[in-house]
């Protein structure tokens, strides 16, 4: 590593928390394709990413397909469990932060889930940035979103070292001269990558 960050910003989805997991075991619990599932969360992101439909009314769209209106708040139950935020995420979070990390939030995320998900996750108050794409209006990859997060960190190039699991999303960050790390959760709950973070940052 050519500098230590001052920042360490992390993804939300498939870093902080088992999005896939979800989809899996709620379209499971309602008896339907997962990948229907899949492909309906796909084209619904960009617009509810951008402060279109929220969770709820997405649900409830899918659930009256399916005559099941009723199960709305089990599937929001399901949606908020704690235990499908990573584990041994939520310690690196700690442990930076206790290293004297800045830590921020960066996802592309539907409307009204910021507070619920800091309640959950910030317990420690590590969060000291939180990005939200429904909030600003802009998605990764957009540069733009990326800069803005930099104005508000008072941050910039190699003071910034970015974790995401998708590769479309690093490059952005690359070209503004970010540290970047590609994640994997995998089926150790995010330990191979989280150690090879620690070992570069603690």
């Amino acid at each position: 590593m050519n500098k230590k960050p001052k920042w360490v910003i992390f993804d939300v989805g498939q870093v902080l928390y088992d999005y896939k997991g979800f989809i899996k075991d709620s379209a499971k619990y309602l008896n339907i394709n997962k990948e229907d599932l899949q492909n309906r969360f796909t084209e619904i992101l960009i617009t509810s990413e951008l402060g279109g439909l929220t969770f709820e009314e997405f649900w409830l769209g899918i659930l009256r397909l399916q005559q099941k209106e009723h199960e709305l708040q089990n599937i929001m139950n399901m949606w908020w469990d704690i235990e499908r935020y990573v584990k041994d995420t939520r310690l690196l979070l700690k442990e930076l932060h206790d290293t004297n990390y800045s830590i921020a939030l960066f996802s592309n995320n539907w409307p009204n889930m910021g507070k619920k998900i800091l309640e959950i996750i910030s317990k420690d108050g590590v969060i000291k940035e939180f990005f939200e794409s429904s909030v600003e209006k802009l998605r990764k990859p957009d540069i733009k979103f990326y800069e803005l997060a930099e104005r508000k960190m008072g941050a910039k190039g190699k003071e910034i070292y970015f974790i995401d699991d998708k590769k479309e999303n690093l490059i952005t960050a690359n070209i503004l001269g970010w540290q970047t790390f590609l994640y994997r959760l995998g089926k150790d709950g995010g330990k191979k990558s989280n150690d090879k973070i620690r070992k570069q940052l603690l």
